[in-house]
């Protein structure tokens, strides 16, 4: 009697435990934050928004979430997190100088001389740079401020012998490019001064060539 007791009770509670409601399967998440993925479970939260209030997830106010923050989430969706920010940076640039050339008929052709070397200016520029999860993703110039001028470097190329041959009767002296020459004979024979001195100069320089002029008689030939 007492053995048939045991089994009904046994018999019973099996019933009781098959007729409970099965454990509903636990509902996840995989939340990206700061470079970092973890799997977290959901229970009653039903947006995006919700699954990151519950797991104290802050946003800045440039930072952006995938899906958007009202989706609505099932089980294994992925929410990812961009953390944005944008700085200003300040530095110099250099401003690269030009090159000009100034012909000079002192200097066979096809030389150079370097007359003045140039330099570099120098620019305050401002920049805005934009990055995501700490990596730049755009920088754009916003500013410039010039805070020295470049020098252009200057240099004289050669163009004697560029022009033909001219006989001088007596001596010519001229002024170009800011240089004395004295010609005897012929224009390839050019030679530089300080300044060009001698009777019958005149007070001031051409209004066509701004060159002075100083001639003098060749001497007479040998009989």
């Amino acid at each position: 009697m007492h053995r048939r007791a045991l089994i009904a009770a046994l018999l019973f509670i099996c019933i009781l435990v098959g007729c409970q409601s099965p454990k509903p399967a636990t509902s996840t998440v995989t939340l990206i934050v700061d470079g970092t993925a973890r799997v977290v479970p959901i229970t009653i939260e039903t947006t995006v928004s919700d699954v990151l209030h519950n797991n104290n997830i802050t946003l800045g106010d440039l930072d952006r979430v995938n899906p958007q923050l009202y989706s609505r989430i099932e089980n294994g969706t992925t929410i990812k997190v961009v953390r944005v920010r944008e700085e200003t940076e300040i530095q110099e640039e250099d401003i690269p100088f030009q090159r000009q050339t100034a012909p000079n008929d002192s200097l066979p052709a096809g030389q150079t001389q370097l007359l003045q070397p140039g330099v570099n200016g120098k620019a305050q520029v401002t920049y805005r740079v934009v990055y995501e999860d700490n990596a730049v993703v755009d920088r754009r110039e916003i500013r410039r401020v010039e805070i020295t001028s470049p020098k252009d470097e200057i240099v004289m190329v050669g163009s004697q012998g560029d022009l033909p041959t001219v006989t001088v009767n007596g001596t010519l002296a001229y002024i170009s490019s800011g240089n004395a020459w004295i010609i005897r004979q012929n224009s390839s024979l050019a030679r530089s001064a300080k300044n060009p001195s001698g009777q019958g100069r005149s007070n001031s320089p051409s209004s066509v060539t701004g060159m002075w002029i100083t001639s003098a008689p060749s001497e007479p030939a040998c009989t």
